[in-house]
């Protein structure tokens, strides 16, 4: 260079590789290592144009390696990408980068899970066969509160009422009677479609314990059109138009689809509406714990309906004679 034989000399200490991307899966990017350009004073065009060169590969080799770190942290934050393989896609990427930083190419990522499970398949019957079975629930505990007024006509339920026994107890055991037909009726259907339509219902004992909840929050409303109707007439009418209008808002009679906020809020008095999801969720392949919203919705609903029926009945009902 002092002989002006050449315009610039570019020199690339050892270890500069290393120190912008590891070279192997197990090692790490080393100390930053400068690239020094040494130019000549006699050319200064072209020692610029050496030095414009130079500092375009660094730029490129710096946007490279950037850019490799700050994909393989957000591969490895979204669980796209193993840690134990961050370095050497880290290379790759970075390498890509620095070559050729234009590319309009898209990194492709494919992540493949091992499949340890059988995939659930949903049967579509799963979903109407509980809408059927707890729209005529609905119908059966009706005819229980029928069957009440019936007692209370005929006389035999106020002479019960003249012992010292509570209205809670009468109450509570004439539709006890009741509540366990509503489950053998769920419990006859869950098997029935389990045996022919092949409906897998999912763990059995969590859905023997949604039947139980189901039939009570069902039994509830029986025993509320009993305490509000007169005659054993006004029931069934009353208890018809019921089992129509929680079919309706339940989800009965169509699949699952949202709806409106309002008539979704007005659902949730119905124990379709918690029945249904809660045996939707039992079919995809849910737990106890995942049905629980649905069990402590029927079971405030069954305690709520016994009390309000138990008080309107010692004002308006078991004191009829």
């Amino acid at each position: 260079m002092e002989a002006d034989e050449v315009a610039a000399a570019v020199l690339i200490p050892a270890g500069f590789s290393a120190s912008v991307l590891p070279q192997d899966s197990g090692a790490a990017p080393g100390e930053p290592v400068a690239i020094e350009v040494y130019t000549s004073p006699g050319r200064p065009t072209t020692a610029a144009i050496v030095s414009s060169i130079v500092g375009g590969f660094v730029n490129q080799v710096e946007t490279g390696r950037i850019g490799g770190q700050v994909a393989v942290t957000q591969l490895i934050a979204s669980g796209r990408l193993a840690p134990q393989d961050a370095p050497a896609t880290a290379m790759q990427i970075g390498a890509r980068l620095a070559t050729d930083p234009a590319s309009t190419e898209p990194i492709i990522v494919r992540s493949a899970a091992a499949e340890t499970e059988a995939p659930i398949r949903f049967n579509p019957l799963a979903y109407l066969a509980p809408g059927m079975a707890l729209l005529f629930l609905m119908y059966t505990v009706s005819l229980g509160g029928r069957s009440l007024l019936a007692e209370q006509r005929d006389g035999t339920l106020p002479r019960m009422m003249s012992t010292p026994t509570s209205a809670a107890q009468v109450l509570g055991g004439k539709l006890f009677g009741t509540y366990l037909t509503g489950v053998a009726q769920m419990g006859i259907l869950v098997l029935a479609s389990a045996v022919l339509f092949r409906i897998g219902w999912g763990n059995p004992f969590d859905v023997l314990i949604l039947i139980l909840a189901v039939a009570a929050g069902a039994t509830g409303w029986g025993t509320l059109l009993a305490a509000i109707a007169k005659t054993p007439t006004q029931v069934s009418s009353i208890g018809m138009a019921l089992m129509l209008a929680f079919g309706i808002l339940g989800g009965s009679f169509f699949g699952g689809g949202p709806l409106p906020m309002p008539m979704e809020m007005l659902s949730r008095i119905t124990p379709n509406a918690w029945g249904q999801a809660g045996f939707v969720k039992l079919a995809l392949g849910g737990t106890l714990v995942d049905i629980l919203p649905s069990l402590g919705g029927l079971l405030a609903m069954a305690l709520i309906l016994f009390v309000v029926a138990v008080v309107l009945f010692r004002r308006h009902g078991l004191a009829r004679a």
